[in-house]
């Protein structure tokens, strides 16, 4: 049986990254109410269509870092068949089983970061490299599918 655990820092982390573009959001929404109390005085101001295209900036990091949580390993157990997991936001098990699995990608260049395991559903599961044993775990999934 393989298992393997993310430390805890690496899970709090993580847990909390959700909190990061709230700072830039409220930057360019006091700069936007800011900037739309005086009047253009300048051709090179673009008002607010500028401060609607930068807004989604911090929003689209705020998503991906809730949507990531979904979907992140935290600690694994497999048996040869059947991958047991946790999550971020789940802290109860989950399973699947090897024959479901479709592809594994890598996350990053060459796979630095971590992989991507997908399934035949569409789920999609993150496993980061900085679990114990996640390159084990990866090969045995590699060699069972």
């Amino acid at each position: 049986m393989i298992s393997g655990t993310m430390s805890d820092s690496q899970r709090r982390r993580i847990r909390w990254a959700w909190l990061s573009p709230l700072p830039v959001m409220a930057i360019i929404l006091i700069g936007l109410y800011f900037n739309l109390q005086k009047p253009v005085h300048t051709g090179r101001d673009l008002g607010w269509p500028m401060y609607l295209i930068v807004g989604w900036i911090p929003i689209g990091m705020l998503y991906l870092a809730i949507s990531q949580r979904r979907a992140m390993i935290t600690q694994f157990e497999y048996d040869g068949a059947t991958l047991r997991y946790q999550t971020i936001d789940r802290s109860t098990w989950a399973s699947r089983r090897t024959d479901e699995l479709d592809k594994i990608s890598n996350w990053g260049s060459g796979g630095r970061i971590g992989y991507i395991l997908v399934f035949r559903d569409g789920a999609k599961l993150t496993l980061l490299l900085q679990i114990d044993q996640a390159q084990l775990l990866i090969a045995k999934l590699q060699q069972d599918r």
